[in-house]
Parts: C-alpha cells; sequence; structure tokens
C-alpha cells in the first residue's frame, strides 16, 4: 500500500507542534538579515538600519520590504523583536491579500515565526504596521517550504480536554506565559535584569536566564494570573545558583503571603515564612544534574489573583541580595491541583491544540469546538453566594472532582424538594450541564425555565424528561457523570435539584457537584472554568494545516482520508479539505450543511464536471473513517469500511497546494468541528480493497508508515493506544 503524502494523529504531538511529518526547507532568501550594513532592503518613512538592527518609528503598512523573487505555497519568516515602544508588527507577501497576513503582536521581545501565503502577492517580503508599530528587528530570515505539513493553532484562551489519565485538564495545563523567558514583559522585574538564553538549561538547550539584582532592596521575577478561590496550585520552577546561593518563591494571594527558601548550592529546602497561613504543602526540591534544582510548593488559594515572585537571596530567611548578585532560572510552571506535573513549556501558553481522550480510556483525538460562554460565574463553588440555596446546604470541596482535586461539592437537602439555583439573562437555545456524583440520592433534576430532566446518577442513565431537546449523561469515570438538558427558553434560571424517585421533586438524599456550564447552543461542549465572572472559550482554529508545496499532493489522482467524530448531529457544514487556495479546485468530505445525519464527499473544478456524494441516516457523533477517492471518471466514497457511492463522470482539481480545516472557498468557511482521529492525504488512488482496509476497524495500512515518521521528526509522545497501536502489526 502507498505511503500518504500528509499523515497525522493526536499522538504525533510534540514540542508544541502536531506534526504530520518532517519539514523540509529551501535555501535562505534574504540577504543582509542581521542587517550589518544599510544595503539590500527598502526604508519606508520612519525606518533607518543602523547597530545590526531595522528600527521602526511608528512604522507604516510598509516600512521595510526585499525582494526575494517568486515561489508558490509558502514561506516561513523568522526575526527577533529586539525592543518594543508600542504598536503592532504585520510580516506579508504584498499583493490584494489579506487573509494570508500574519499579524505578529510586537509587545514582546523573543524570536517569532510566521508562515506567509506567496500566491496572489508579489515578490517582496514586507514589515509594516496598521497601528504605528515603534521597535527595532533583527535576524530576519526567510525560507520556502518545500516540504512539511505541520497543523498550527490559534484559540488565544485556554480550554480544557480529558488527560490520558482520565482527568479534565486545563489546556495548556501550565499557567505560567513565557516559562522559559524572563526577559519577557510577562515577567516584572523588580530590583532587576535578565540576560537571556546564557546557560544550558535541564534539558540541555541553551535558553535558560540570569536573574541579576540591581539593588539591595529585594530582586526578583514575577507574574500574576487569575486562579480559582480555596484551590490548590503547585508552584515550580528549575533554578541554578549564580553567585548567589538561594532562590526564594514569595507567594501573594490576597491578604496571604508566603515565602519559601532554597538552598542551592546544597540541594536542600531553606527556612520557610507564613507556610502554615493559608496553607502549604508538599515543598521540594529536587536534584535534575548539573546544578539545576526544580522547586515546587503546592498552595490552597485564598482570593483569584495569585502573584508569584522568584527573588535572588545571599542567604537563607534574607529577602534582601547585594547589587550583582544572581541565579539561573529556567521552566516556570503553575498547575492546578497538589502535584508538579511534567514540565510544559509556553510561549503566550495559549494557542496550543488539545488532544482529548475518551472518559473511559482509549486514542486520544484533536477536540475542535465553537467559541462558546459559560453564563454561570462560579462553575465549581456551588458555595458561593451566587448559588442560592433552596432547602439545601453546600459543604465545600468534599470528594474528589472529575479533575482529580478535592473540589467537589456536597448537595445536601434540609426539606424535600431543595435546591440550588442561579438566575441568568440569556434566551434561545441552550444546552445546561452539570457533573453530578451519587451519594445518598439516585437522581438530580436540571431545570432551566420551563425545561426538566431527570437523571439517574447512581446507574448513569437518563430518567424522565418534560419540553427538552434532548438530554444526555456520559459517563466519565469514578462515579462522575455529566448531565446535560438542551431547551429553547426565554429566560434562564438554572436549578439543580435532587430526588431518590424518577419524575419528582419532592424526594430526599444528597449529592456532589462539580463544574455547572450553561452555555448558547444546542448542545454542550468542554467545560469552561469560571470563578467569579462568566467567561468565553474561543473557538479552535487550525490555521496552514497540510502546507508546504503541490508535492504534496496530486491533482490528477488521490485520497483523502478522516477518521472523525461529530460534536452533534445537525446539519452545519464542517468539512476537511484539499484545496488550490482560490476556492474553485478544492477536494472536501465531512459534514455537510444540507441535512442531519450526513457525511458528504463534494469535488470541484475549474475543469468541468465534478462529484458530489451524500450518505445518509449516519450517526455522525460515532467515530467513522472516511475515504474519498478521486480519479479522472473514477470517484468513491468508503465509510467503515464500505463503498458507499460512486461517479464515475468526474473531471479533475487543477493547482492542489494545501490542506484546511474548512470547505476551501475561504478561511473561516465551514470550519471542521469534532473529534478528530487522523487525517491522511494519498497521492495515489487506492485500489479498493485497500480502501476497504483503510477504513475498517483495523486500519493498520495507515499507521505502519507512521513509526518511521516518528522516528524522523523526534516526536515526543509515542503512540499509546489501542486501535491504532501498529506494534502488533509490526
Amino acid at each position: 500500500m502507498a505511503t500518504p503524502s500528509v499523515l497525522t494523529v493526536p499522538s504525533m504531538y510534540g514540542d508544541g507542534i502536531l506534526y504530520s511529518g518532517p519539514t523540509a526547507y529551501g535555501n535562505q532568501l534574504i540577504t543582509n538579515g542581521n542587517f550589518q550594513t544599510d544595503t539590500n532592503w527598502t526604508k519606508g518613512t520612519g525606518t533607518t538600519i543602523s547597530g545590526g538592527k531595522a528600527n521602526f518609528s511608528s512604522a507604516t503598512s510598509v516600512s521595510l520590504f526585499q525582494n526575494i523573487g517568486s515561489q508558490s505555497g509558502f514561506v516561513q519568516v523568522e526575526f527577533n523583536i529586539t525592543e518594543y515602544t508600542s504598536g503592532t508588527l504585520n510580516v506579508y507577501s504584498g499583493g490584494n491579500e489579506t487573509v494570508s497576513n500574519i499579524n505578529i503582536v510586537g509587545n514582546k521581545i523573543g524570536r517569532y515565526t510566521a508562515k506567509v501565503d506567496r500566491n496572489g502577492g508579489n515578490n517582496n517580503i514586507i514589515f509594516g504596521s496598521s497601528d504605528n508599530f515603534t521597535g527595532s528587528i533583527t535576524n530576519v530570515s526567510v525560507k520556502e517550504i518545500t516540504q512539511g505539513s505541520d497543523f498550527e493553532f490559534t484559540r488565544s484562551t485556554t480550554g480544557t480536554r480529558i488527560n490520558e489519565e482520565g482527568y479534565i485538564e486545563d489546556v495548556p495545563y501550565n499557567f505560567a506565559a513565557f516559562s522559559e523567558d524572563f526577559n519577557n514583559s510577562d515577567w516584572v522585574k523588580a530590583n532587576a535584569n535578565v540576560t537571556s538564553n546564557v546557560e544550558s538549561s535541564p534539558k540541555g538547550n541553551l535558553t535558560a536566564d540570569l536573574i541579576n539584582s540591581t539593588t539591595t532592596s529585594g530582586s526578583y521575577a514575577g507574574t500574576t494570573i487569575t486562579v480559582t478561590n480555596s484551590s490548590e496550585y503547585n508552584i515550580s520552577t528549575f533554578a541554578k545558583k549564580g553567585n548567589a546561593n538561594y532562590l526564594i518563591i514569595i507567594l501573594i494571594n490576597g491578604a496571604n503571603i508566603v515565602r519559601q527558601w532554597y538552598d542551592l548550592e546544597n540541594g536542600t529546602l531553606g527556612g520557610s515564612l507564613n507556610v502554615s497561613s493559608p496553607t502549604v504543602s508538599d515543598i521540594k526540591i529536587e536534584n535534575s544534574g548539573n546544578g539545576w534544582y526544580r522547586c515546587s510548593l503546592t498552595f490552597q488559594t485564598v482570593s483569584t489573583s495569585l502573584n508569584t515572585r522568584y527573588y535572588i537571596s545571599d542567604a537563607d530567611l534574607v529577602i534582601s541580595s547585594a547589587v550583582g548578585k544572581n541565579i539561573y532560572l529556567w521552566g516556570a510552571q503553575i498547575v492546578k491541583g497538589d502535584q508538579p506535573k511534567n514540565y510544559l513549556p509556553t510561549t503566550d501558553r495559549l494557542n496550543l491544540p488539545r488532544l482529548n481522550y475518551p472518559p473511559y480510556g482509549g486514542c486520544p483525538s484533536l477536540l475542535v469546538e465553537p467559541q462558546r460562554t459559560n453564563s454561570i460565574s462560579y462553575s465549581t463553588d456551588f458555595s458561593n453566594a451566587a448559588w442560592v440555596k433552596g432547602n439545601s446546604t453546600i459543604t465545600a470541596n468534599q470528594t474528589i472532582a472529575p479533575d482529580g482535586t478535592l473540589s467537589a461539592d456536597l448537595l445536601q437537602l434540609t426539606v424535600a424538594g431543595g435546591n440550588v439555583y442561579d438566575s441568568l439573562g440569556g434566551s434561545g437555545d441552550y444546552a445546561f450541564s452539570v457533573f453530578a456524583k451519587y451519594k445518598d440520592a439516585q437522581f438530580i433534576r436540571l431545570r432551566s425555565t420551563g425545561s426538566y430532566a431527570y437523571f439517574d446518577i447512581q446507574n448513569g442513565v437518563l430518567g424522565s424528561t418534560i419540553n427538552v431537546l434532548s438530554s444526555k449523561i456520559e459517563n466519565y469515570g469514578n462515579g462522575w457523570f455529566r448531565c446535560t438538558v438542551v431547551g429553547n427558553n426565554s429566560n434562564s434560571l438554572v436549578q439543580i435539584f435532587v430526588s431518590d424517585v424518577d419524575g419528582s421533586n419532592t424526594g430526599t438524599g444528597s449529592v456532589f457537584l462539580w463544574g455547572a456550564q450553561m452555555e448558547a447552543g444546542n448542545y454542550p461542549t468542554s467545560l469552561i472554568h469560571t470563578s467569579g465572572s462568566t467567561e468565553t472559550r474561543n473557538e479552535d482554529k487550525a490555521l496552514y494545516a497540510g502546507l508546504g508545496t503541490t508535492d504534496n499532493f496530486n491533482d490528477s489522482e488521490g485520497v483523502l482520508f478522516i477518521e472523525t467524530e461529530a460534536l452533534t448531529n445537525n446539519n452545519e457544514a464542517r468539512i476537511i479539505s484539499i484545496n488550490a487556495g482560490n476556492g474553485l479546485n478544492r477536494v472536501t468530505t465531512g459534514y455537510p450543511s444540507s441535512g442531519d445525519s450526513s457525511i458528504i464527499a463534494y469535488l470541484q473544478t475549474t475543469a468541468g464536471s465534478g462529484a458530489s456524494m451524500t450518505i445518509t441516516g449516519v450517526d455522525t457523533t460515532q467515530k467513522h473513517k472516511i475515504a474519498f477517492k478521486y480519479k479522472l471518471n473514477d470517484s468513491s466514497i468508503f465509510i467503515d469500511g464500505v463503498k458507499r457511492n460512486v461517479d464515475t463522470n468526474v473531471a479533475m482539481p487543477v493547482g492542489l497546494q494545501q490542506l484546511d480545516f474548512a470547505n476551501g472557498i475561504g478561511i473561516g468557511v465551514a470550519e471542521y468541528r469534532g473529534n478528530l482521529n487522523a487525517i491522511a492525504v494519498y497521492k495515489t488512488a487506492l485500489a479498493d480493497t485497500e480502501l476497504a482496509n483503510l477504513t475498517s476497524y483495523n486500519n493498520h495500512d495507515l499507521f505502519i508508515p507512521y513509526r518511521s515518521r516518528m522516528q524522523m521528526i523526534s516526536a515526543d509522545q509515542e503512540l499509546q493506544c489501542t486501535e491504532h497501536d501498529i506494534t502488533r502489526f509490526l
């Protein structure tokens, strides 16, 4: 069987990238990228070249450019922002294109990478600004992407997923931004300066920073994040002595301040102040080799703002240090829970894909969801006054929640028919959900003004309903069930009742609760944490997926394969496509806008007739393997090992060059939503027997080439699941 030219599964993930194969680049296209001379570049108003930098003062839309010749496809642009005053910096290729302009956030000093579309542009690579960027750049590199198809994600907010241990987890779980760049403006420096990338890190690369004291009044690098009140967080960093021997971790949370000293000379714990109020536990210093120690502690929050500071110290229980004293830092991490999880590097810490595991275990999928807002302001704190207690009491933090922390509350009735409720605004379709666990009441009832649904949380089955669009109960393990009612209201009073009888709110008993969510829409999405206000999770966008050159694709024949599970059985178009970038030549498959419970295969071409196949009566919320074969007058669609449709009058598309999580007409049109287990592109039209094998249960023909690709790209995570485990086939 042929080897796919593009292949990705969620386990092919490492270093913040979801790999689809090795990336290859052409020769350097830029001359004088380090600005050693004032040559080769054309400068606009307010732009100068001096001191090894290009300097912008209120940059215009075209401030600096260089002719790099013509290329098709994409180029990778890299550069350093060395100084920043104001504005944002854009890099693009010119012409009339708009969707290919890459906006670089200019208020962060550091190295930036962007892919720029060369189709529709001109021969120039251009730096400019729409809001008067003022700052400096250097070390510009531009190379053509000659092979590669790595997925890039944009969400600009955190999200949640189910991790491989079955717990709900934030993505990314490291709440510290720019974890290896203490020189970044995200880290506040007080009486200190930072020299970047001057020491080998515990990972062995030259990415550790030197934190240096500039006064004797206490010198540190610090950051502030929003946390959940009354929850445990683990704070850690890797530290190495410079000419100072001690690191101090100081935490400021509301009126409480904690100080813990770490002896980097001897690898032992130093003294502490205020560690008993609030609760501090699990204080550790662990040897990481080559003089590095991972210093950590677990902290119980008492407010929603946590300020973390890493101080330089000369001696135990001394906060001040002499001028010029320093230590090395690398790998800052703040995680929810009482354990220091495996270190996860972050930059802006937002744009990472969500590798979502089934609650019952198995292979991960790539979770791609629309934007949603949780209107409940305290999603996991039912003891808060925002939740009104009707003939009931709430006792906080009584059992382990679905995220593995001691944060689930106990709802106990004082009178039959008791409940907790929250009054919200809003109208239209909604999905109201909560995680519930049996204690001694068998049922809960969810109500949202006029709609009612009962859930048997002892046995994990649906009870009776009144005036709902739909309801469901999902097993999350350890006795937890996510209960959801979908309805339509003119307002949104949300109530959680406890009962020991289906269809009645007069029962008694108690249940554990956690993770309430009220969102506009006709199906639930992953949990959005709130702690004092509503919160929005932006949509997951997979941008520039499958990029490279036309060598990755074949206009005359091929196969587009996906393994997918929809979030809902509705008639919203959600498509994966191979396309030419012009909206006219494309090969697509996914879910159509024309009907519920359907899968489509569609081919459009300027060369003549295309193909359109719709398979109806499919429960799209179940996992399906789909292969769309295209060849001149010979196209077909296979689903789960069976040929479902053919078209023998098909012309071929022209200029296929990219793979998109959209329908190929434009960015943001019919974007894919769902759980995606695999994508593969073949440059040959596979035989029917091969297509049947590819889409059958054990599609090992696809994943045998995966092992060699993993070795080529050195991805961090090996394939650890059942259905796709190819080791049994080798």
